[in-house]
């Protein structure tokens, strides 16, 4: 991977480069970077940014002194705070940097929002609670208009940067509910059909849109279908269950394609449904 020295779009060509010394990590300024450009497509006016900005003076040591990474002010008064940011290179650092540096300066400066910045977990304060609230980051509005909370939407994806820390702090959520290999395979394919489901609220559109509750239950079915092909190697017991209910034979692995009303043998229950409780 090229180790590239580091442009702000604000501040301009760094001395910081993309990766810290392992060559897999990005640094602290590359995140910062990153969460510089979100803001930015959020319309936060440059001249309002500032970096490394002194929120708290503790003392006569300017060591001592509560220092954000990222501060934006009004556009006519560079007094007031609206936005705060805490950068970190991973999450290992989160409930420190939030508890102890993000919350606190918030107080102090009874800024409207605050964010936790990571590149993985990142999460949006808000005053209007008192900064109790971990919001999606995506929830923050466009400067000059309020906060209002809404689903996550296709138009509000972008695209991943560090898949290698995701799929670690997945490997790490997995490993807590799982002990076995089939059983965290089993969890992560509930986990991705159940969060479909659940967005699409089929329940809801059999009485109000029929196409609509067919193409959810297809699709449905055609991800079990396809999962069942995918777990094959992994997990064949709970494979050939899902074969059997939809006439599969065994046969390469490869997509599978279902046929729209054919009829379906009672499934068995594959997966428990997972809670909050049993991620957190």
């Amino acid at each position: 991977m090229n180790n590239q020295i580091l442009t702000c779009p604000i501040r301009g060509r760094l001395k910081s480069k993309t990766f810290t010394k392992d060559g897999l990590t990005f640094t602290e300024e590359y995140q910062r970077i990153q969460c510089v450009n979100f803001l930015l497509s959020k319309n936060y006016p440059k001249q309002c940014f500032k970096f490394e900005d002194i929120v708290w003076k503790l003392g006569n040591n300017a060591r001592n002194n509560l220092r954000a990474d990222i501060v934006i002010v009004d556009e006519n008064d560079d007094n007031k705070i609206i936005l705060l940011a805490e950068i970190k290179r991973d999450n290992k650092e989160k409930n420190n940097a939030i508890n102890n540096q993000l919350i606190p300066a918030l107080i102090k400066t009874n800024a409207r929002f605050g964010i936790y910045f990571d590149g993985v977990e990142n999460v949006l304060f808000c005053d209007f609670d008192n900064y109790k609230t971990e919001y999606n980051l995506n929830n923050l509005p466009i400067f000059g208009f309020d906060f209002q909370q809404k689903s996550l939407t296709f138009a509000d994806l972008i695209p991943i940067e560090n898949i290698t820390a995701i799929l670690e702090r997945l490997e790490q959520i997995l490993h807590n509910i799982g002990t076995t290999k089939e059983e965290k395979y089993n969890r992560l394919f509930a986990l991705i059909l159940c969060k479909y489901f659940d967005e699409k609220q089929p329940w809801v559109l059999f009485g109000t849109d029929k196409p609509a509750f067919d193409k959810v239950v297809y699709t449905c079915c055609y991800i079990i279908a396809n999962l069942g092909m995918l777990m094959e190697p992994f997990i064949p017991f709970s494979a050939k269950k899902i074969r059997d209910a939809f006439h599969q034979e065994r046969t390469v692995w490869s997509p599978v394609d279902i046929v729209a009303g054919e009829k379906i043998e009672r499934m068995p229950i594959l997966f428990e449904r997972m809670t909050d409780k049993d991620v957190l």
